[in-house]
């Protein structure tokens, strides 16, 4: 995974002329990193004031959202709850499935995360993520 950050209103004082070289450059590098078939998808972040990010360490799933509260639980059955809460804003974005599987697939509730795969496999834009995907669903019903 490679997360390319600049600081907001970082651009603020950079002329349109500046802003579009440097993104062209950015354009180029990611053709070529999918021509050689390292990339698989990319997309950009939502600025800090509207962003909700879930974030797994040792166990734990850190959930910051946009007002900058955060809810560390014991592992999955804690974060499901608050990725369900994501669904009326994201619910057409295939991550937010992909993640609810995987959280699904690690409580044991295989059927469930088979249905949330299956909706992430529809959403999904690229070969190599809607492989990845048939893959946990093939995994979970031994298909």
């Amino acid at each position: 995974m490679l997360l390319i950050y600049a600081p907001e209103g970082g651009w603020d004082d950079v002329p349109p002329e500046a802003q579009e070289a440097e993104m062209a450059k950015w354009w180029t590098y990611s053709e070529e990193m999918k021509a050689a078939g390292v990339m698989v998808a990319g997309d950009a972040l939502q600025p800090t004031a509207t962003a909700t990010s879930i974030r797994a360490t040792d166990g734990q799933m850190l959930v910051t959202t946009c007002s900058n509260r955060s809810f560390v639980g014991n592992g999955p059955e804690a974060a499901l709850p608050l990725v369900d809460a994501l669904e009326t804003d994201l619910g057409d974005y295939h991550l937010l499935h992909s993640a609810r599987g995987d959280m699904l697939r690690r409580l044991g509730r295989d059927e469930d995360a088979v249905v949330a795969y299956r909706r992430a496999l529809k959403l999904a834009p690229t070969e190599s993520e809607r492989r990845f995907l048939e893959r946990r669903i093939g995994a979970l019903t031994g298909a």
